[in-house]
């Protein structure tokens, strides 16, 4: 007697191109990390440890975002249940940053384009058919 056989699940091109933007934006994090690790060291430097701070902090959050992208990355790829609430969750820490940087600095293209970037990846995840692809049907 043989085991029944069970269709393998199939991945959406859509979740291709969503891992793939995750490694993207993990690597913009990175640079982002180092450009407020180094503003941070120039605020140290010139007596304005406040800013300092700010920066350090700054730095440290996009490079553990930037590291749970690359996390992340993968497990969507290969379809695991919990690759969809770990992005829901990133996606909402990235677009939190966004919003924290537009209101300490002023809005910028790079954050009006990471909150859109973020919402569509939060609205694309709750759509119907991806929702149930990681979670099943409930």
């Amino acid at each position: 007697m043989t085991a029944p056989q069970v269709a393998p699940r199939v991945r959406p091109t859509g979740i291709a191109i969503l891992a793939v933007i995750e490694i993207v934006i993990g690597l913009a994090g990175l640079l982002v990390a180092l450009d407020a690790a180094y503003w941070a060291n120039d605020n140290f430097a010139n007596a304005n440890p406040g800013w300092g701070i700010v920066e350090v902090a700054l730095a440290a959050a996009y490079l553990a975002t930037s590291t749970a992208g690359f996390v992340i990355a993968p497990r969507l790829w290969s379809l695991r249940p919990s690759a969809w609430s770990a992005a829901i969750v990133l996606s909402g820490a990235l677009m939190s940053l966004d919003v924290l940087s537009a209101i300490i600095w002023g809005l910028t293209v790079g954050d009006l384009i990471g909150i859109v970037v973020q919402l569509a990846v939060i609205s694309y995840l709750n759509q119907k058919h991806v929702r149930e692809l990681f979670l099943g049907a409930r």
